[in-house]
C-alpha cells in the first residue's frame, strides 16, 4: 500500500479522501434509475468478501498454529460467501418497486 511509506498525516488524509470519493460514487450511482436491491447486495457482498480474502493475507492477532489460522480463514470465507448468497436470494425474491424519477 502506498500510504504505508508516507508520514502518518498524509496517510490519514489519503484514506479520508479515498473513503469520501467512494461514498460520493456510491451515492451518485444510487440516485440512478434502476438502482435496487441487487445493487445494494452487490455492494455489500463486495465489501464483505473483501474482508474475507484479506484475512488470508493478514497475520494472526494472537499466537496460533498455521492449521488453526488457515481453518479460521476458510470458515470466515465460507460464512461470508453463505451470507452473500442468502442476501442475493433475498433480494431476488422480493418484488422490485416501480419508482418514477421525474
Amino acid at each position: 500500500m502506498v500510504a504505508m511509506a508516507a508520514p502518518a498525516a498524509v496517510a490519514v488524509a489519503l484514506q479520508v479522501a479515498l473513503y469520501a470519493a467512494a461514498a460520493w460514487a456510491v451515492t451518485a450511482w444510487a440516485r440512478q434509475t434502476g438502482w435496487g436491491g441487487g445493487q445494494r447486495v452487490a455492494l455489500a457482498a463486495g465489501a464483505l468478501l473483501t474482508y474475507a480474502w484479506h484475512a488470508f493475507l493478514s497475520r494472526p492477532v494472537v499466537d496460533s498454529t498455521p492449521a488453526l489460522d488457515l481453518t479460521s480463514h476458510v470458515v470466515l470465507g465460507l460464512g461470508a460467501a453463505a451470507l452473500a448468497a442468502a442476501a442475493y436470494r433475498s433480494a431476488r425474491l422480493r418484488p422490485r418497486p416501480v419508482v418514477s424519477r421525474t
